[in-house]
């Protein structure tokens, strides 16, 4: 632990209360500003001086450690507001994407399948692509059957396209 025996002192003009608080010498503001900088381990003491009146803070930090420290850590609180922020859109985002995954299958899953009676069928999967037996004439199918096909398509491909924005 240093002793602070050995400093510098330079004098500045009277920039504000350097006590405590409670231990403010309000007579001591208005005149000049001693800085002590311990040559030893770099802290600080601040007195204030006006006539016979003085204040005086404890050693501490350097103003420049000070200043470090307090951009330090409003550059922390930044990052950690901005990452808040981020977490909140991402997860807005994929509430949006698992509602339209949702829709997605509920209308997927209201296309029927079709069958013909010939024994050829024709389908939507799970993802929204065409599928039919081999030889299955694709111009017998209702015109019905492409319409909530294509409703269930589109809303499939609404949800990719939220996912990949995740």
């Amino acid at each position: 632990m240093c002793k602070h025996k050995k400093f510098k002192t330079t004098e500045q003009g009277f920039s504000g209360p350097v006590g405590p608080h409670r231990r403010q010498n309000r007579l001591a503001h208005g005149g000049v500003c001693y800085r002590d900088v311990c040559l030893t381990c770099g802290s600080e003491r601040l007195t204030n001086v006006n006539g016979c009146s003085s204040e005086r803070s404890g050693w501490g930090p350097s103003g420049e450690v000070r200043e470090a420290a307090e951009a330090a850590e409003a550059a922390a609180s930044v990052a950690a507001a901005a990452k808040r922020k981020a977490d909140t859109l991402r997860s807005a985002a994929e509430r949006e994407a698992e509602a339209l995954e949702a829709e997605a299958r509920r209308l997927l899953a209201a296309v029927p399948t079709m069958r013909a009676p010939d024994g050829h069928w024709a389908k939507l999967d799970e993802k929204g692509n065409f599928i039919s037996s081999v030889g299955a004439p694709v111009a017998a199918l209702p015109i019905e059957f492409f319409e909530v096909a294509e409703v269930a398509v589109r809303a499939v491909l609404a949800a990719e396209a939220a996912r990949a924005r995740v």
